[in-house]
């Protein structure tokens, strides 16, 4: 039996392909590719099966947190035939397992058992996140909608729109009595509300008390009863300056119907094969032929793309979202188990000019790849003993190489040779595509803002808008004469016209034709002369049933600005090493700390994402926006930073570690007059003093600040450190102690006797007159205001009765009684 070869081949996660293209301003996507790994069945073994699983199709669904997963496809090679992927047996299977113990990104508690916390199954089907609704059952599944410890502060009124059409008001906020009244809609229609007690407490109460908190609402979906479907768990309420407001911290929601599941449903080209007990399988239920430079759709939101290439039958598994939003574009999850190098590239295999410098299997899909040319151009490489990434190793460097004969989506002639093809240059960046405006070379890049063949029929006077506010506009279509005068404006100023002439030609004269059709437009950017900015082709004109028009096929644009590039350019947390020739290299600037349940900015729109986890584990990742913008309210920057040391004498030099999470600027003021944009600088304090120090961190979304204290002195000043002895601990009422100071580097006293009274001696003596358990605190300061605290405990008893006296005083009271008896019967 021949050994079946398993090819989980490189990672290339989600790349973006704009349907037309981008909006006006270049800032969001009309559609987005989740793209995964390349195969290619041409080079592959006859027994070799291609993988795509969730470390190397960011599609499906993956818990960094916990290394968890569930999709996974599989494609058999000896059930191909050609470009054919068979159905008979299937050359193409889907399965999807259910995941147990699954925790939500809050804490919540468990409904039924306040002592355990609240897990759950989940499912990936589709490249979509679901719920089991029966324990281990896939027959009926639940989409995940939404899962968020995003805090939210809300006054009475104020409704907080939830998935689905689903929102949650409060009615009434009770500070005093610490509850609030919550009521529940869907499309803007009671449901349900609910009295929360929001009391807090500590020790083994703390977890009943967050139950309490919790709303756990539930739902009769799919014939089944009582399921758990919204969980909302409120943190707190308080008085603001003008209202009562509430608190809301943790939401999980599913939806209220769902996927009912048997063996033989479809979903295009797929079909069940199996489901039920903790397992999803499809297979293929009819042929998908993998015919060049197609789209062949598989199933829901997935489908192959396959390369414009006669030689090689190269493909990748892709999912398609039009959905608004922004969604991560995430590399290849690298687990760190030693000390290792970690090589991401566009494939996961070499850059060309690069060779033998990737890790294989380490892709990063938010870098450029051209699939029909199989080019891309970056390398992101990383090496990891540790949590911390230090800049004096070098342990992150970044390479990109310009990659030359680039067809564009469009068959352009060349401007200068009508019989040769219009070929360029490109080089990815910070995970964007450059143009270099020389050619060779890196120090000059404008970007790409257009690549497309799609068809635009116009009328005269109608605007195509192009990219950066350029937009061309038909002022004249003469059909008799062939010929179309063209108006180029950007913002709505002109810039220039042509009169295209757009007859067609066969045979040898094709190509001049061709050219002749097409605008090719060129500007002065960055001090180079006549650089060739924009391309774009006219198809023909004809007469429309009411009006002329022109079709314009083909369209090419880059910047009329750019990059210009050179050693000490700063990006990020890296800097510009070598610039020239071909090739950029970068170098870390400052170090990084893969800290636990972290996001750490890299450079440009480059994160690394760190799980929540004892081990390290995290990978590359940019976000690309679909729609119009989406801020995220959990995306706004967060400042804080470690200084060390933050005391000493001067000068005194100080180094300052950026910990900020989604930071993109950084503004340092370290209170003596002078600043800093680097992420982690370092700064001498040459005069004596204290000094508050102020990181500002900035993004598209908002600001941050955080602040600490550096205190220089003339000579080494120790920190405080609080002692004393009393004599005696315990006693009986008076108890008169004598309090002995033991404590160092202490220049004042406050002592609290517990009982009300304090005293500022360093060494005072207290009686207590009532007995008691009392606690002293002493508390000491050094020269610059730096404090530390001890503490001790005094017993006081009450005082023991004088020996005897109990008999004394019956025996006169004996006495008294016979004396008034004797005395009675007198």
């Amino acid at each position: 039996m021949k050994k079946i070869a398993i090819t989980l081949v490189a990672l290339m996660l989600m790349s973006l392909f704009v349907a037309g293209f981008a909006n006006a301003d270049n800032d969001y996507l009309e559609e987005l590719e989740i793209r995964g790994p390349a195969w290619n069945l041409t080079g592959a073994d006859a027994n070799e099966i291609f993988v795509a699983n969730a470390t190397n199709f960011a599609g499906f669904w993956y818990d960094i947190d916990d290394d968890e997963s569930s999709e996974e496809l599989w494609i058999y090679k000896n059930r191909t035939t050609a470009r054919t992927l068979g159905d008979d047996p299937s050359a193409v299977e889907y399965i999807s397992t259910v995941v147990p113990g699954i925790k939500p990104e809050f804490d919540f508690r468990d409904p039924d058992n306040a002592s355990e916390l609240f897990t759950y199954e989940k499912i990936g089907f589709l490249a979509e996140e679901y719920v089991p609704i029966a324990q281990g059952q896939t027959d009926k599944l639940s989409k995940l909608l939404m899962d968020s410890d995003t805090r939210y502060t809300l006054r009475t009124g104020q409704t907080l729109e939830l998935a689905d059409g689903y929102a949650i008001t409060p009615l009434q906020i009770d500070v005093d009595g610490n509850k609030v009244w919550l009521e529940l809609t869907k499309d803007g229609e009671f449901l349900d509300d609910k009295i929360i007690d929001v009391r807090s407490a500590t020790g083994a109460q703390a977890s009943q008390a967050k139950q309490d908190r919790t709303w756990y609402y539930e739902q009769d979906i799919m014939d089944e009863d009582d399921i758990l479907t919204l969980m909302v768990h409120v943190e707190q309420v308080f008085q603001g300056t003008v209202d009562s407001l509430v608190v809301i911290e943790g939401i999980w929601q599913i939806e209220d119907d769902g996927l009912e599941l048997e063996t033989g449903d479809r979903f295009g080209r797929m079909e069940i094969d199996d489901v039920g007990d903790n397992v999803i399988r499809m297979a293929l239920d009819t042929t998908i032929t993998l015919r060049r430079d197609s789209t062949q759709h598989l199933m829901q939101d997935l489908y192959f793309r396959v390369a414009d290439d006669a030689a090689n039958i190269r493909f990748y598994l892709m999912q398609r979202i039009t959905e608004p939003g922004t969604y991560e574009v995430r590399g290849t999850v690298a687990n760190v188990t030693a000390t290792e190098w970690f090589n991401w590239t566009a494939t996961g295999f070499d850059v060309a000019g690069l060779e033998g410098m990737v890790t294989e299997g380490y892709s990063f899909a938010g870098f450029w790849y051209d699939l029909d040319e199989d080019l891309h151009s970056e390398l992101l490489a990383v090496h990891v003993d540790d949590r911390t990434l230090r800049a004096d190793d070098d342990e992150v460097v970044y390479y990109s190489r310009i990659q030359e004969g680039l067809d564009p989506e469009f068959d352009f002639r060349d401007p200068d040779n009508a019989t040769e093809p219009f070929k360029y240059e490109k080089i990815g960046f910070l995970a964007d595509e450059y143009v270099p405006i020389i050619p060779g070379q890196t120090d000059k890049l404008s970007k790409l803002l257009m690549d497309s063949d799609t068809r635009y029929t116009l009328r005269t006077g109608q605007t195509l808008e192009l990219a950066d506010g350029y937009a061309i506009t038909p002022l004249q279509i003469d059909v008799d004469g062939n010929k179309v005068w063209l108006e180029l404006t950007k913002d709505g100023d002109f810039l220039d016209d042509k009169i295209i002439d757009v007859r067609s030609a066969t045979g040898a004269q094709a190509s001049q034709a061709k050219q002749d059709r097409t605008w090719y437009y060129e500007q002065d950017i960055m001090d180079e002369d006549d650089v060739l900015t924009l391309i774009v082709h006219v198809e023909q004109v004809f007469q429309g049933t009411i009006d002329s028009l022109v079709v314009i096929e083909g369209i090419w644009q880059i910047e009329d600005d750019g990059l210009e590039l050179e050693t000490g350019d700063r990006f990020g947390r890296m800097e510009v090493d070598a610039v020239g020739d071909d090739e950029i290299r970068m170098t870390l600037d400052s170090n990084i700390n893969l800290r636990r349940d972290s996001t750490q900015h890299v450079m440009g729109n480059i994160y690394f994402k760190v799980a929540d986890s004892p081990d390290i584990r995290f990978y590359p990742f940019v976000e690309r926006t679909v729609g119009e913008p989406v801020v995220p309210v959990d995306e706004e920057p967060v400042a804080a930073f470690t200084a060390n040391p933050t005391r000493g004498v001067a000068p005194l030099t100080v180094t300052f570690t950026d910990q900020s999470e989604y930071a993109v600027n950084y503004l340092w003021d370290f209170g003596d007059g002078t600043t800093s944009t680097d992420p982690s600088p370092t700064h001498t304090y040459e005069e004596i003093g204290t000094y508050t120090v102020t990181l500002t961190v900035t993004n598209d979304v908002g600001e941050d600040s955080a602040e600490r204290t550096i205190t220089v002195t003339e000579e080494e000043i120790l920190e405080p450190v609080a002692a004393f002895t009393a004599q005696p601990q315990e006693g009986e009422a008076p108890l008169t102690v004598t309090f002995t100071d033991q404590s160092e580097h202490a220049v004042s006293y406050q002592w609290d006797f517990g009982d009300g009274t304090t005293s500022t001696d360093a060494s005072p003596t207290h009686t207590y007159e009532e007995a008691g358990e009392y606690t002293v605190t002493l508390t000491v300061e050094n020269e610059i205001g730096e404090t530390d605290s001890a503490q001790r405990t005094i017993t006081v008893q009450e005082p023991e009765p004088t020996p005897g006296f109990e008999i004394v005083f019956a025996i006169a009271g004996i006495l008294a009684v016979a004396f008034l008896v004797k005395r009675y019967r007198k």
